[in-house]
């Protein structure tokens, strides 16, 4: 009997419905422990924007929204690496903010209309 393998590819496809308009769109925030950084603000008006889909890729952070208040390495809501969190509110989308609690993070984020 042979044994027969397959190799599998997995591919991220983001779905696109042309017909009406509505595609994701993707960053990466390249986050500091010295200055809370927050989504690009383009984005955030491209193809109406509901919610953003985040993922922490390197390093732990604190986060804060809904707030004029910064968050710092030490205040905020904290997040470790390797976790994913999503935001559906389009003023928390706008105030948000993020820092690494040391040295620095990376957060893939992804755009959904």
């Amino acid at each position: 009997m042979k044994a027969f393998f397959r190799t599998s590819v997995v591919v991220l496809f983001i779905l696109c419905f042309s017909e009406l308009g509505n595609c994701s769109t993707f960053e990466v925030l390249t986050v500091g422990s010295s200055t809370a950084v927050g989504f690009t603000s383009s984005k955030l008006t491209e193809r109406s924007v509901q919610s953003a889909m985040c993922t922490i890729e390197t390093a732990d952070v604190r986060i804060l929204y809904g707030t004029s208040t910064a968050p710092t390495s030490s205040v905020g809501l904290y997040f470790l690496k390797n976790t994913s969190f999503r935001i559906d509110n389009q003023r928390h989308m706008e105030t948000f903010k993020v820092i690494s609690t040391s040295g620095t993070a990376t957060i893939s984020v992804l755009y959904e209309p």
